[in-house]
């Protein structure tokens, strides 16, 4: 059931749709956009299964799909990276989607800024995070993580 809620909030964060494929939802928390690009963090949620977005839209939409214990590795490496304050990139870390047959990969590097890239069988496509923007993504994560760790 995990891998067809991923491959669904995949597909729905591919197209943004605000309906949903059957009874679904994806729910955006926070949305930041830059140079062309845009960042999202949402929510899907079918039945009583959850999961936890993070979609890079560029010349193309990816995104990587989370569960709670994912999500909380993920903002643990939020947290390094936002920490980190230099004017050189530094490599903080990477985590992988799991249960899925194409998982994507996120890296994430910091210095000015926090670069989140997601690597795809479709490409890399990246994502600079501005330090005024720190605050909102903090707040949209950790409200991510507070829906899902309810059930």
């Amino acid at each position: 059931m995990k891998r067809i809620i991923l491959f669904a909030a995949l597909a729905l964060l591919l197209t943004f749709s605000a309906t949903g494929i059957g009874a679904g939802k994806l729910d955006t928390i926070a949305n930041f956009t830059s140079n062309g690009g845009e960042l999202n963090v949402a929510t899907y949620t079918q039945d009583n299964d959850k999961v936890g977005l993070i979609g890079i839209t560029l010349t193309k939409k990816v995104s990587y799909a989370a569960t709670r214990n994912e999500w909380d590795s993920f903002i643990k490496l939020w947290e390094k990276a936002a920490q980190m304050n230099s004017t050189t990139t530094q490599f903080i870390g990477s985590i992988k989607e799991t249960e899925t047959t194409d998982p994507t990969l996120v890296l994430i590097t910091a210095g000015p800024g926090v670069r989140f890239t997601l690597e795809t069988a479709n490409g890399s496509f990246s994502y600079l995070l501005a330090k005024s923007d720190y605050d909102k993504f903090d707040a949209g994560i950790r409200q991510v993580a507070k829906y899902l760790g309810t059930n």
